[in-house]
């Protein structure tokens, strides 16, 4: 993911789902990109499965454009 999807990610899922401040969504997002231990629990399980949801929209949308 690059520097702007990982920004766009987090103003999203700050628009839309957090209750968490945008550093804190920000520092979650930049340790599970570069393998860092992270904690999966608690306030960070949404943040996960909403990165989930957003690399596969990702992959669909690249997966669809090549092939129209």
């Amino acid at each position: 993911m690059t520097n702007t999807e990982k920004a766009a990610f987090v103003n999203a899922y700050c628009n839309h789902i957090a209750h968490l401040p945008h550093d804190t969504v920000t520092d979650f997002v930049e340790k599970y990109f570069s393998n860092e231990a992270v904690d999966y629990s608690g306030d960070f399980v949404p943040i996960v499965d909403a990165l989930g949801i957003w690399l596969e929209a990702t992959k669909f949308i690249l997966i669809n454009r090549s092939t129209q």
